[in-house]
């Protein structure tokens, strides 16, 4: 299943410009580095549009809101993907500390938990680095306090109880259930690092165990579709969400693994677009 089925819209672009309302979508103006970038903003908590950048490059974005908080540096490895530090939001005790002349990117890794792959609805509020060696060397990063990480199951499994999780990792040989059911990963990282992977061939695809804390059904505006809004624990807070019809459905408590898109966002969607655009 797709990232844009599980949260109710259709996966092909003409079938979901289809079900987009124009009239009611935002607009990014004023960017030079794009020829547009429109954004529906569903009730259900999830921005889906489209960008095309100067250059010609058209791509479909997504992001889910809601948990926001966290504390992020972040650059673009290519237009819509999204290279995404979180640190332990402890270490951040003053909303300042990035414009501090004296904060040190080096400082702050010592309270990283983790770095992430992620598809993001805003691009326009990234720096753009093809290396990610560069990107560091530089310290061309954009600093955010209160960033929005989010989950779309796409290939998760539910376990009902921590027990059931343990019990069918431990029958397929995989010890890593010891650690506990909090874990996420973006694969294509290890590939970037050993130039195996060019950056626009990187994939905002994640490896993903978390607990369900809060568990919520929403339904997509445009499609009437449900799915589910998930407060997750992967080691962080997160936003997750999952297919409507997915066995056995989630409970607060239970245990989902598997796979995953990342998204991330600013929030930038609900603050400086355009409220709506001519027809």
């Amino acid at each position: 299943m797709s990232a844009l089925e599980v949260v109710g819209f259709p996966a092909d672009t003409t079938e979901l410009k289809k079900c987009l309302d124009l009239s009611t979508m935002k607009m990014l103006a004023g960017d030079p580095y794009y020829e547009f970038l429109v954004i529906h903003d569903d009730p259900s908590g999830v921005c889906v549009g489209f960008f095309k950048t100067a250059d010609g490059f058209f791509a479909e974005t997504m992001a889910l809101l809601g948990s926001a908080g966290h504390v992020v540096s972040a650059f673009q490895l290519a237009p819509g993907l999204a290279l995404v530090d979180v640190y332990d939001p402890a270490f951040f005790d003053d909303p300042g500390i990035f414009d501090d002349p004296d904060f040190n990117e080096e400082d702050a890794d010592k309270w990283l938990l983790t770095r992430v792959l992620v598809c993001v609805d805003d691009p326009h509020m990234y720096p753009i680095h093809h290396s990610v060696r560069y990107a560091y060397s530089t310290g061309d990063l954009a600093h955010y306090t209160n960033y929005h990480l989010a989950a779309i199951g796409v290939a998760l499994e539910v376990f009902p109880t921590l027990e059931e999780w343990e019990k069918a990792k431990e029958s397929i040989g995989d010890d890593s259930f010891t650690f506990g059911p909090k874990l996420i990963m973006s694969p294509d990282l290890f590939d970037l690092y050993e130039g195996e992977c060019e950056p626009d061939e990187a994939s905002p695809s994640a490896l993903f165990t978390a607990v369900c804390e809060n568990v919520e059904i929403v339904t997509n505006s445009r499609t009437g579709k449900k799915w589910y809004s998930i407060d997750a624990d992967c080691g962080f807070p997160i936003k997750l969400a999952l297919p409507i019809d997915i066995e056995p459905a989630p409970q607060p408590g239970s245990i989902v693994d598997g796979g995953v898109l990342l998204t991330g966002s600013t929030g930038a969607v609900r603050e400086d677009y355009e409220e709506e655009l001519d027809d």
